[in-house]
């Protein structure tokens, strides 16, 4: 299909049903508008937004991964790229399956009364259409502007037109949100499911397949250019299991791509689409999104694409990472250096030649220790707090002792001052 238009340009089936009234099981190529899109138009998420990847039961529906593989904790756009249920599904769940059906239904996309959370993977009580789908994802490829489908462009009858295509158009949602969800599917041609189309410079794409524990019967790619909306598509009564969206319709639409002009386009990022960085120990081992701030350290600086409508707040996890009752006084021929160590951090004492001679685990409380006076001179000690994994955050200033003998006649000999 011609995104600019909407007017299909090449159409080609073994099969003798209208492609306008055919309804087949779309498999998780319903997942952008029933689950992504609705977060992100929400607001409330972004690509690289934490998800929990799990065996969940949602009611009485219990969906499965491909070949049971859960991730754990990854971002939405892993999901996207893996094409995992258990999150879309999740996400879907969070907004109402009655929303997101409604929502999805802004695309051009029809669903029964009946259809539950199992339609966010495909299970419909009807299916769509192959039309119904390229307009969906063709709104995507528009930037969030969507137009029917149509194979006529004109009618003709002796030499005079009598009828007209003319494609109406209308923004269903945000050029943001359309951006970021295109972000992710890109992401899914280059190195998820629809890899094998990652010789095409810019497309992005969505692999589906319907089946059961014995055989699958549908397989599907989505997929668009900033010029071409195309879904390739294969049906059986029953095809093994190796058959999915990603073999054969891939396949089939990397041959198609192939044939179309080569452009040099790209897809257009709009205005509200930025990048900042996160976070990414917060991010890693508290699963929490928020902006670095300028005390978290480089080696924790990650990169990730947002709406400018969803910008987190900065993240205060590496503020005041020091004792703030760091202390060095004097004993009976010994000072005593003290400090609380936090929850967060290893904290570390050092002299002034580099030489660590404590370490505290974090939580490790209030801590005192007795340092001999086996020294004369300057003598001093600092802090410095670093993570678990051995990544420097910041120091004190060194704590100093001076320490000295006087033989004068006016002290006396061998009397011991200490200045602090």
């Amino acid at each position: 299909a011609d995104n600019l238009t909407g007017g299909i340009i090449a159409y080609d089936s073994d099969v003798s049903y209208n492609p306008m009234e055919f309804r087949r099981s779309p498999g998780s190529t319903l997942k952008p508008f029933m689950a992504y899109l609705p977060a992100l138009e929400s607001g409330k998420y972004s690509p690289i937004s934490p998800i929990l990847d799990e065996k969940t039961v949602f009611g009485d529906y219990s969906p499965k991964n491909y070949q049971n593989i859960y991730s754990g904790w990854c971002s939405i756009n892993d999901a996207v790229i893996s094409s995992a249920n258990v999150p879309a599904v999740k996400l879907a769940s969070e907004f109402g399956i009655d929303h997101v059906r409604n929502f999805a239904e802004k695309f051009g996309l029809s669903f029964n009364s009946k259809d539950g959370l199992s339609a966010v993977l495909g299970g419909m009580t009807d299916g769509v259409t192959v039309t119904e789908l390229g307009e969906a994802y063709m709104t995507l490829a528009s930037g969030g502007v969507h137009k029917e489908l149509t194979f006529v462009k004109s009618i003709e009858k002796n030499g005079e037109i009598i009828y007209m295509h003319y494609p109406e158009s209308a923004r269903i949602i945000s050029a943001e949100s359309a951006y970021l969800m295109t972000y992710m599917l890109e992401n899914a041609a280059k190195k998820g499911t629809a890899k094998k189309l990652s010789s095409i410079g810019c497309i992005a794409a969505k692999t589906g397949t319907n089946g059961d524990d014995t055989a699958n019967y549908d397989a599907w790619c989505a997929s668009y250019t900033p010029e071409y909306t195309s879904i390739s598509t294969y049906f059986g009564k029953a095809m093994p299991l190796s058959v999915t969206g990603g073999g054969m319709p891939t396949m089939l639409t990397l041959k198609i791509m192939q044939t179309l002009p080569v452009s040099s386009e790209e897809f257009t990022v709009p205005e509200g689409v930025t990048y900042a960085d996160i976070d990414g120990y917060l991010y890693d081992n508290s699963h929490m999104l928020k902006l670095a701030s300028e005390n978290t350290p480089y080696e924790y600086r990650k990169s990730a694409i947002f709406s400018e409508k969803f910008i987190p707040e900065p993240s205060d996890y590496f503020n005041d990472p020091l004792p703030t009752d760091f202390d060095l006084k004097r004993g009976d021929g010994e000072l005593i250096l003290s400090f609380t160590a936090g929850d967060k951090f290893i904290i570390k004492v050092t002299d002034l030649n580099g030489n660590e001679i404590y370490r505290a685990q974090p939580g490790a409380g209030f801590v005192e220790l007795a340092i001999p006076e086996t020294a004369v001179g300057i003598v001093g000690y600092k802090l410095s707090a670093e993570t678990s994994d051995g990544v420097f955050i910041a120091e004190t200033n060194p704590k100093l002792a001076f320490i000295f003998y006087s033989n004068s006649k006016l002290f006396g000999n061998g009397n011991r001052f200490r200045i602090r």
